[in-house]
């Protein structure tokens, strides 16, 4: 159970550079007014994603 919490943790911080990255990349590619549009959707495609793989993981592993 703790290394489940460590992994949680190391998750968490990735998601906040993850999404600080993207606001500056949203901020360069669609100017300032957009950036928080761009940045929230890649955000969720990429939590999206992640999120995805690591279900598809688990169900694997159960059959």
């Amino acid at each position: 159970m703790k290394s489940l919490g460590n992994i949680l943790i190391f998750v968490l911080i990735l998601i906040v550079i993850v999404f600080l990255t993207v606001v500056v990349l949203g901020v360069k590619i669609a100017g300032a007014m957009m950036a928080w549009v761009v940045g929230l959707v890649l955000f969720i495609v990429i939590v999206g994603g992640i999120l995805y793989l690591v279900g598809r993981n688990r169900r694997r592993r159960t059959e």
